[in-house]
């Protein structure tokens, strides 16, 4: 079930009961260093995406892509990808 679950995109990874606080620990920390301001846009906008049609909803999007391309963290991406090494998010 668990692969299937996988193969359709439902889940991206199941693990043992007893492993689930140390899965959430090591995906937090990665997701810590990630573009935080650029997540926190994306989960606003699908949270108000639940009460659009998908017009308004892809207008959302494309504000938000534009917004956050215009941030330091998208700018590191983008040089830390020229430069081949890992990008130094700061939440800006």
């Amino acid at each position: 079930m668990r692969k299937r679950l996988k193969e359709i995109g439902l889940i991206n990874k199941a693990v043992p009961a007893d492993s689930l606080h140390n899965e959430v620990d090591t995906l937090t920390k990665e997701l810590s260093k990630g573009p935080t301001l650029a997540f926190g846009m994306a989960k606003k906008i699908m949270n108000k995406g639940l009460s659009m049609d998908l017009g308004s909803v892809l207008e959302c999007e494309a504000s938000g892509q534009a917004l956050a391309g215009t941030t330091e963290d998208a700018k590191e991406g983008v040089m830390a990808f020229l430069e081949k090494r890992k990008p130094q998010f700061k939440g800006r």
